[in-house]
Parts: C-alpha cells; sequence; structure tokens
C-alpha cells in the first residue's frame, strides 16, 4: 500500500496522511498480537475475560482498516473521479 500512497496522493500533507493510516494499522496489529499472546501465556483455558480482551483488540484493528479504507478510497476517489 505503500508505494500505491505515493501514486494516488495530491499533496504532502495527503502523503503524510495516508502513511499515517497505514503506519497506525501496523501498530494496532502488532498491539493486538501482543495482547493475544500474553493472553494465551496466561492461560490456554476458557476465561470470559481474555476473550473480551482479544475480541477488544481485534476491534481496534478493524477500527484501524475501516480508517484505512476510508483515506485510501479518498485518494481514489480524488484521483480518479474529482
Amino acid at each position: 500500500m505503500l508505494p500505491v500512497a505515493f501514486y494516488l496522493s495530491t499533496s504532502s500533507n495527503h502523503l503524510l496522511l495516508m502513511i499515517i493510516s497505514l503506519l497506525l494499522l501496523l501498530l494496532t496489529e502488532l498491539l493486538n498480537s501482543a495482547i493475544e499472546a500474553v493472553a494465551d501465556a496466561v492461560t490456554l483455558e476458557d476465561n470470559p475475560l481474555i476473550g473480551r480482551a482479544k475480541d477488544m483488540g481485534s476491534a481496534a484493528v478493524f477500527v484501524a482498516l475501516s480508517l484505512l479504507a476510508l483515506v485510501y478510497g479518498e485518494a481514489v476517489f480524488r484521483r480518479f473521479f474529482a
């Protein structure tokens, strides 16, 4: 997605926003993986609190992915349809 950002961006601020959204997704995914690793290290038994923590981490990744889709969708629209 990074090379696509250079192609789709229309200004340096737009490019920066696209790169930040990519890094935010990467950061969120890393934190989610860390939460899951710690939860699995604590216990592999079914625990509703650990399940909620994992679900919240996955939801955070979904929010970051939605933001990425919004930013890149706007860039595609601006580049090809506006």
